[in-house]
């Protein structure tokens, strides 16, 4: 289980700090595919808590009425179970 902080954004409020990104593109799939491939080494990372690293942030999705995702940055600040 993942303890998190939660700051989210609008579009009106962020301006040009937000972009759509479509399901089929290459890069934010492999992006994705690395992120699932590796979330445990940043669990061990994230216990391990070496002195040059900090700030542990994972990207979440949650549902939009119009049945899309709007993933959001969500700080890790406690983490039990490898989750």
């Amino acid at each position: 289980m993942l303890l998190v902080s939660i700051s989210g954004c609008s579009r009106s409020k962020e301006g040009n700090n937000y972009r759509h990104v479509s399901d089929d593109d290459a890069a934010m799939n492999a992006a994705i595919a690395k992120a699932k491939a590796t979330s445990d080494d940043f669990v061990k990372a994230f216990h391990a808590r070496k002195p040059d690293t900090k700030d542990f942030f994972v990207k979440k999705p949650y549902p939009t009425p119009s049945g899309e995702a709007e993933h959001m940055w969500i700080e890790v600040t406690q983490e039990k179970m490898g989750f």
